[in-house]
């Protein structure tokens, strides 16, 4: 399987119309395809492995077991992602197009918390689908 990542302009509308969308970010269906309709948004690199599954503990999610399931995360991620190189790893179009498809479900239960203010869910889906730092906001 090759890595797909977004193009400049699928990252950037996605972005910028985040409020826009907000409920689709935690609904169960996909809704890229049917968003961009039939516009080229997203693209296969040239980085050809397999992406592995994240491990998920079952819902609810305490802070001991957020933390044990992040750290089984990362070590799952970085076995898989260690060959690339830096420039490759930090690109965020890839880390965003991961985020909003192939592990868009982790991202979902890892993230959802219902008793979020809009403006709070915004900034959340800012940190988590688009990387963004919480000092860049």
């Amino acid at each position: 399987m090759k890595v797909s990542y977004f193009s400049d302009e699928a990252y950037g509308d996605l972005y910028a119309k985040i409020s826009n969308n907000t409920s689709k970010y935690y609904q169960d269906e996909d809704w890229l395809d049917e968003y961009f309709k039939g516009r080229e948004y997203k693209f296969e690199s040239t980085i050809d492995f397999s992406l592995p599954e994240l491990y998920s503990f079952p819902d609810p999610l305490t802070d001991e077991n957020k933390t044990d399931e992040d750290i089984a995360n990362v070590r799952i991620i970085y076995g898989q992602l260690k060959k690339l190189s830096p420039l490759q790893a930090t690109n965020k179009y890839m880390w965003a197009c991961l985020a909003h498809t192939v592990y868009c479900k982790y991202v979902q239960h890892r993230w959802n918390d219902g008793k979020l203010s809009e403006n709070e869910k915004i900034t959340r889906i800012r940190r988590r689908f688009f990387a963004v730092a919480a000092l860049l906001i």
